[in-house]
């Protein structure tokens, strides 16, 4: 592979990531938001159940807040090597 088709590559690469980016950002919105709405309509309930559930929420937004971070640093390093390159 010539370094031309190497930086092509990372390019696409990189336009695939950053992309995964954007609609994981918008779940996260979207997580947020069920959170939200799921506390504030269960805010009274002390059902053991409804304690797993909204756990459950949180620890989804926690893994897409990872995630999202994952794929940041990957594009961070990705340009960094595209850039390396020349």
């Amino acid at each position: 592979m010539s370094v031309g088709e190497a930086k092509a590559t990372i390019k696409r690469g990189l336009q695939s990531a950053e992309h995964s980016r954007r609609a994981i950002q918008a779940v996260m919105r979207e997580a947020a938001e069920a959170r939200a709405l799921a506390a504030q309509t269960l805010h009274d309930s002390r059902h053991e159940e409804v304690k797993q559930g909204l756990a459950c929420l949180k620890a989804a937004e926690h893994e897409l807040e990872l995630t999202a971070r994952r794929l940041k640093a990957t594009v961070d390093a990705a340009t960094s090597y595209l850039s390396a390159l020349g």
